[in-house]
């Protein structure tokens, strides 16, 4: 539960920085934050768990790999979106270097 607040609430915050209502990049960016957020959760939830050592031995180590992977998939996605409209804003406007921008993009 408090993964799906915090994850509201900083896609609330990216929508008001980016300037708009984004709903296809919200829907692809909302699991990756939420689970990366879950997993920080149970980071931090696990001394007061109170967990025997061979379970946390073992939970730790598979945590730590699936908060990697949720991290690599919300960067990609982050990645993807932002170059998605860097890419739109350079087409739209007319010139030469906007053209080479997007090219190496």
């Amino acid at each position: 539960m408090i993964a799906f607040a915090a994850g509201w609430l900083l896609l609330w915050l990216l929508r008001r920085a980016v300037g708009g209502h984004q709903v296809t990049a919200e829907r692809e960016f909302r699991w990756p934050l939420r689970i990366v957020l879950a997993f920080l959760v149970y980071q931090l939830a696990v001394p007061a768990l109170g967990l025997p050592e061979e379970a946390r031995r073992i939970s730790t180590g598979a945590t730590g790999v699936l908060l990697a992977l949720a991290v690599m998939w919300g960067g990609w996605k982050l990645i993807d979106t932002f170059g998605t409209s860097a890419m739109r804003h350079a087409q739209a406007r007319a010139g030469t270097m906007d053209e080479i921008v997007v090219s190496l993009l």
